[in-house]
């Protein structure tokens, strides 16, 4: 695979895409990477990731696995301190990876904030992350965020997606070998969690998000290929 520096005129044509939406100055949330896993949503993050006024930050399945319904439409403060404890995620770079655990203050955000919409926290959460970077804009990536566009859609109306996506052999091939490069142990259990149905299913879940992303959304979703972007990063930049 390219490295993200040899592509990062393509970070530059995506950083300058995501600015020409309208929305609000106030957010510093430029925009979301997600897609299919294994398919090189790190990779891409970390290409936007690359440009001086971005950080990109994941995966915090903010908006999927780990998404708290707000009462009434705001969080109060013991569910921000919940929500901020419980928040995985890292920065992306090429360095050492920063958690975010080691990043977010719980006391700061109950001071800011108090109570908070799931827009407000995760504009927090995105503005405190890229404060520790020295950068004024953020990206987001978690590939199964692309199950979830529609809650995405609500708190950011104007809200643009990179979407990576692979072909289905590449994505199974890769999905089985996933922890060869793991410790024995942890090679052994992801051996024994592999299954072709499950994958495949797995496969034809990203599939339809995907498919219904672009057909909702198509003015505000890019679609990636991992293939494309292997054979010729630069013909790739000149589809951007």
């Amino acid at each position: 695979m390219h490295s993200w520096k040899v592509l990062f005129p393509l970070c530059v044509l995506l950083i300058s895409s995501f600015r020409c939406m309208p929305a609000s100055a106030e957010s510093p949330v430029l925009g979301f990477v997600m897609g299919m896993s294994r398919a090189g949503t790190t990779w891409m993050a970390k290409a936007l990731g690359s440009h001086p006024e971005v950080v990109a930050f994941g995966e915090t399945l903010y908006w999927g696995k780990k998404y708290w319904a707000p009462s009434g439409g705001v969080y109060g403060r013991k569910e921000i301190e919940q929500i901020i404890e419980d928040l995985p995620g890292t920065i992306l770079s090429e360095g050492e990876a920063a958690s975010l655990q080691e990043i977010l203050d719980r006391r700061a955000v109950l001071k800011e904030l108090g109570e908070a919409s799931p827009r407000a926290l995760f504009d927090w959460i995105s503005q405190a992350v890229a404060a520790h970077e020295g950068k004024t804009h953020a990206v987001e990536k978690t590939p199964h965020h692309v199950n979830y566009l529609d809650r995405i859609v609500d708190a950011y109306p104007d809200s643009r997606f990179v979407v990576m996506a692979r072909a289905p052999y590449e994505f199974m091939l890769s999905y089985k070998h996933q922890g060869d490069r793991k410790p024995e142990e942890v090679r052994q259990e992801f051996e024994e969690l592999y299954h072709p149905v499950g994958c495949a299913l797995v496969y034809r879940g990203y599939a339809r998000s995907i498919r219904s992303a672009l057909h909702q959304y198509p003015a505000r979703t890019l679609l990636v290929t991992l293939r494309d972007v292997k054979a010729d990063s630069k013909e790739v930049l000149g589809c951007v």
